[in-house]
């Protein structure tokens, strides 16, 4: 019975540390495209860092790597190997996962080509800023040198 409560405890845990990692990274998903795009490099890195681990982390759920353990009441604490059943994803519950994993990358990618995008749009207004500041440095040094 104290092997029950026990890993009932445990597995509570795990799942609320999941479901807080999830809530964690959709919002940092979320986030994403509202990044500056003066600091776009340094935080899109930190972010992906997470996101890519939690991803790699659900696609191995999903596949089925990891499997829950229930101990069986006929478990002795004498024994070396309790016995065990093993659980893994129905078919459906393998699909719901798979879903939600490309609902939750495609999500990602929107957000990133938002942000991606104003990063690109900001650098391109910068090199702009900088030829005309530039061009007009140049006109000037040339009208001085022919007066």
């Amino acid at each position: 019975m104290f092997k029950v409560i026990f890993l009932s405890l445990l597995m509570s845990r795990v799942v609320f540390a999941i479901e807080v990692d999830i809530k964690k990274i959709k919002l940092e998903i979320s986030l994403i495209k509202d990044v500056a795009p003066d600091a776009y490099l340094e935080k899109i890195k930190d972010i992906r860092q997470s996101i890519d681990q939690y991803i790699e982390y659900k696609s191995r759920v999903c596949k089925g790597e990891f499997s829950a353990v229930v101990f069986t009441d006929n478990d002795n604490l004498s024994d070396e190997r309790p016995e065990t059943q093993r659980i893994k994803l129905t078919k459906e519950e393998n699909k719901a996962c798979l879903r939600e994993l490309q609902f939750l990358q495609l999500d990602l990618m929107e957000n990133i080509f938002i942000a991606r995008k104003n990063y690109l749009t900001f650098l391109h207004e910068n090199n702009l800023t900088e030829l005309e500041t530039f061009h007009k440095q140049l006109v000037k040094k040339l009208k001085r040198k022919f007066q």
